[in-house]
């Protein structure tokens, strides 16, 4: 075993710790610890708002051609510069799957598989970006953000069910991963259980949801 003393401050600053090993035959084996989860909640900061806007005519039908210049925002009546407008349908897709691999899983898993294997092949489009995480009592980043679907594919083949659900654990650990990320976002949860093994409680974790501005769609 390998030992690594590393300095951790009380003001929060530090969410989680990721430990990745690359073995010498290519392979990796990784692992993830949260630190300071509640003073992390607490702390996140939101820097830029996104404001998804939809304009009708009369005859309630969208309006195209629509321009930055024709959008006023205002916050508590004071006006706020738009740092980026776009289309929606021009915006890349970023894309979290997240997936339950605890033990209740075992039977359902193979099912699991093939469905989001079908998803990401129809949805993704080469601008188009996606990870995949799975988790029992512990998240784990299986392939970060990609457009690479065997990539993709290979992560999702290799989900094997076991132990406890880290629910909320799971869940930050999947949202944190959306950090300075642009693009339609959203993370879908695949799960069938309640949390058994988080170290965070449900209020914390829903709080960190909330702020995120992530969408999350839950499955199960």
């Amino acid at each position: 075993p390998f030992i690594a003393w590393l300095p951790v401050t009380d003001d929060g600053s530090i969410g989680y710790l990721r430990a990745l090993a690359v073995l010498a035959d290519g392979g990796e084996a990784e692992d993830v610890r949260f630190v300071n989860a509640p003073q992390f909640l607490t702390g996140l900061q939101v820097q830029t708002v996104e404001l998804p806007v939809t304009v009708l005519d009369k005859g309630g039908k969208p309006v195209e051609g629509m321009r930055a210049e024709d959008f006023e925002v205002r916050e508590d009546g004071r006006p706020q510069k738009i740092s980026h407008f776009s289309l929606r349908q021009e915006l890349p897709i970023r894309l979290g799957l997240v997936l339950d691999t605890s033990g209740s899983m075992e039977k359902t898993l193979p099912e699991v598989q093939r469905v989001v294997l079908g998803f990401l092949k129809d949805l993704l489009r080469p601008k188009d970006r996606a990870f995949v995480m799975a988790f029992s009592d512990r998240p784990q980043l299986l392939e970060g953000f990609s457009a690479d679907f065997p990539a993709l594919e290979r992560a999702l083949i290799a989900l094997r069910a076991a132990r406890g659900t880290a629910l909320y654990d799971s869940t930050v650990f999947g949202l944190f991963q959306f950090s300075g990320v642009r693009g339609r976002k959203a993370l879908i949860l695949l799960t069938d259980g309640e949390d058994n093994a988080s170290r965070m409680d449900s209020d914390k974790a829903l709080d960190y949801a909330r702020r995120s501005g992530v969408p999350i769609f839950t499955i199960g």
